[in-house]
Order: structure tokens, then C-alpha cells, then sequence
């Protein structure tokens, strides 16, 4: 097993307890993430029908000034409507429920990631890239999209405050990362001004859907032959330590 590459034999298999004791050193988890980029690793669950499929890279924190338009990009990606719902579920039929975006902690540097559960997990891997490769090529945001998902960002906005806990937690947390009060002001008005071009330039930077690191869990039976077809480093990933 393994990888399917020139000297996998070879090759120790990587485990979760190696790549969480790894992300402990900045230097060591950028390394480990060069290292998965592209490649496609497997989680065997004998019997499993449906395969989960996560599909990942690196993204950026709350503080990126780019954190607003991707917001938007988010928006436009997800939700019935949204262009993963429409391609993934409306027009493949490759799974019920499907979702892509960043999530983007205050305090470090967070994920891109997509992912569904399906019977054809290389059909859906290559339904999501064909999402993601459209944004950046020949299919790019209209602007009728971009003005809904502001308008739905804006209206995400309201249950922020909607009960005193919530208006305390969110005043807690500006204390602690030294934000200014009206941060929550701040970040809407950077919304409602991001224009098209700069969600552009924003997918362009952190968008790289042929480099994006994919975890599959499934019956190993089923799935393998399926991810064999899409030419990328097939890997094992054992669950034990």
C-alpha cells in the first residue's frame, strides 16, 4: 500500500498521532503541508457505503486583509444556489449535502475546505475542482452573484448580536485580541466595499485547487480503484498510531 509513486515500498506510512506531533513546529508543519499538496490520502472504513471526502489547504487568519472578499467568495460558493450546491448536487447528483469555504481564526492561520459525503468520491473530487477551477478561469463571479452574497453576509450579520450573551461573548473576545470595538463595524464595511476585482485577485492567491491536499474515508475496496483514475500520489493513512 502506500504510495503508489517511485519508491513508495520504501516509504513510511504516515499515521495522525506523526502529522499532529509535526504541527506542533511551524517550520516542520509547512513542510508537511508542501509535502501533501496534491495528494490524495486514503482512510480505509470496511463496509462503509457513502466515502467522506475533505478536500484542504492552508488559508489565512481573520487578520488577512484579503479575509472579506473571500467572505464573499464563500457566500457565493455555498447555500442552494450557491455554485458547489448547483454543480455537486442539482446537476451530478453526487451528494446531498456539500459545502466549501475558509475558516478564519483571529489569532492564526486557518483551512480552505470542501467536502461531502458520496458513493463516487472521484466523481465528486473532480465536481469540486471544476467548481474552483471555473472561479478562476472561465467562469468568474458575476456581479449579480457578488451583490447577493454581500446582501446575505449582511443579513448573517444580525444574528451577531441577537441576544446579550452573544453581544458580551463578541465584546470578551475584541478585549482579548486587542481588536477595536467597532472591529464588527469595520469588517461589514469591508464587505459591502470589496470589489470584484479584488475577490478575483483574493481566489487567485488562495485558491489552488490541483495542490489541495484530499482525505478520503471509505471501504478501500470500493474507493481505490475509483481515486486510482485521478492521477495523483495515492496514499494510506491509517487510523492507529
Amino acid at each position: 500500500m502506500g504510495d503508489h509513486g517511485a519508491g513508495a515500498a520504501n516509504s513510511p506510512r504516515p499515521t495522525l498521532a506523526a502529522a499532529w506531533h509535526r504541527l506542533e513546529d511551524p517550520e516542520a508543519a509547512e513542510a508537511a503541508a508542501a509535502e501533501a499538496a496534491g495528494a490524495v490520502y486514503l482512510v480505509d472504513k470496511p463496509g462503509e457505503r457513502e466515502a467522506s471526502v475533505l478536500i484542504a489547504e492552508p488559508g489565512i487568519s481573520l487578520q488577512d486583509p484579503d479575509a472579506p472578499a473571500l467572505d464573499v467568495l464563500d457566500d457565493i460558493l455555498n447555500g442552494f444556489g450557491g455554485r458547489l450546491f448547483d454543480e455537486v448536487r442539482s446537476k451530478e447528483g453526487l451528494s446531498y449535502s456539500v459545502y466549501g469555504g475558509w475558516e478564519t481564526p483571529p489569532t492564526h492561520v486557518g483551512l480552505f475546505t470542501a467536502g461531502a459525503n458520496t458513493e463516487d468520491p472521484a466523481a465528486l473530487i473532480q465536481a469540486v475542482e471544476s467548481v474552483l477551477d471555473g472561479l478562476l478561469s472561465d467562469r468568474p463571479p458575476t456581479q449579480l452573484e457578488i451583490d447577493a452574497a454581500k446582501a446575505s453576509a449582511k443579513n448573517s450579520f444580525v444574528f451577531n448580536f441577537a441576544s446579550p450573551q452573544q453581544q458580551l461573548s463578541r465584546i470578551l473576545t475584541y478585549r482579548v485580541l486587542g481588536l477595536p470595538e467597532d472591529y464588527f463595524i469595520q469588517y461589514q464595511r469591508a464587505i459591502e466595499a470589496v470589489s470584484r476585482e479584488e475577490i478575483m485577485a483574493a481566489a487567485e492567491r488562495h485558491l489552488h485547487p490541483g495542490r489541495q491536499t484530499i482525505v478520503v474515508a471509505g471501504d478501500e475496496r470500493l474507493v481505490r480503484p475509483q481515486l486510482s483514475g485521478l492521477g495523483r500520489p495515492l496514499r494510506e493513512l491509517p487510523l492507529s498510531p
